[in-house]
């Protein structure tokens, strides 16, 4: 005998009468954002709008804008520290170099005392030659015996010069020197030294000479 047809079921339908009823059906989406101009604030707004859902993503929006500035701050202070040790070695050198001109200059016109001011009147200072002189007064001594009178001092030049510093009131110099003498005064002269200069109350000054000749 023939099957009874079964009767179609009833096909859903849209409740067009009830919008509230649709729009509970599908999440919410999070705002449009416009990513093809790229910036870092359209990437932080799409990502607070991702997890701005609530008041979990309200909350992890916070901490992450708390991140951020603390970030920032820290930079902001990292390059504000390079900026000033950059200044702080700049003046350092610009002051070193000062030093070693005056004594330059001293030098070449006879002043012996004047040259000597360039060194750390201390009696830890040092001089490492042929010989060790300790303290300012044994290396007064030296250079008054080694060049006594003006023609022994020749015209002296320094040339070559390369500052590096080792902290805020230290540094060292290295350099090459040149002696122009006659023969009585005991012929020209050249070599070259490193020199470790400290910040002290009357400015840089150094402590430890190491002078080698050619």
């Amino acid at each position: 005998m023939p099957w009874p047809k079964a009767s179609p079921s009833p096909a859903k339908t849209r409740n067009t009468n009830n919008p509230k009823s649709e729009a509970a059906e599908a999440p919410p989406l999070p705002p449009k954002i416009n990513l093809r101009k790229s910036s870092p604030q359209n990437g932080i707004h799409f990502i607070l709008a991702w997890h701005s859902g609530g008041a979990f993503g309200r909350a992890r929006s916070s901490a992450m804008l708390k991140r951020m500035k603390v970030a920032r701050l820290f930079l902001l202070m990292g390059l504000a520290c390079v900026a000033v040790t950059g200044v702080l070695a700049a003046d350092a050198k610009s002051e070193v170099l000062a030093v070693m001109r005056m004594q330059q200059e001293a030098w070449n016109r006879g002043d012996l005392d004047g040259f000597m001011e360039g060194y750390e009147k201390s009696a830890a200072i040092t001089f490492v030659g042929k010989t060790v002189a300790r303290g300012y007064d044994g290396l007064v001594e030296r250079y008054r015996r080694t060049y006594g009178d003006r023609e022994k001092m020749g015209t002296l030049s320094f040339s070559e010069l390369e500052f590096r510093p080792l902290g805020e009131e230290s540094a060292f110099l290295i350099g090459r020197f040149e002696l122009k003498r006659s023969e009585a005064g005991g012929g020209d002269a050249s070599g070259r030294f490193t020199v470790v200069f400290q910040k002290s109350e009357k400015g840089w000054r150094i402590v430890h000479d190491h002078t080698s000749a050619d």
